[in-house]
């Protein structure tokens, strides 16, 4: 939840889509703080699939141990 609304939905894609780098490209934004879902320094497909098991749709709470699945 990239926004603070309690929600993974499509506001949220659009924060990762704009902070996506690429495998290998660190991520020096700061506003992209916690888009990188791997720890690995790059926003990748590796964060976005972990972004993916988020997703819940708008006005609804996504479940706080998604990452953890």
């Amino acid at each position: 939840d990239f926004d603070g609304d309690r929600d993974v939905d499509q506001s949220d894609f659009g924060i990762f889509q704009q902070c996506y780098t690429g495998a290998g490209t660190a991520q020096p934004a700061i506003g992209c703080k916690g888009t990188d879902l791997d720890s690995d320094t790059d926003v990748d497909t590796l964060d976005f699939a972990r972004f993916q098991t988020c997703f819940s749709g708008p006005r609804i709470p996504s479940d706080p141990r998604c990452l953890n699945n």
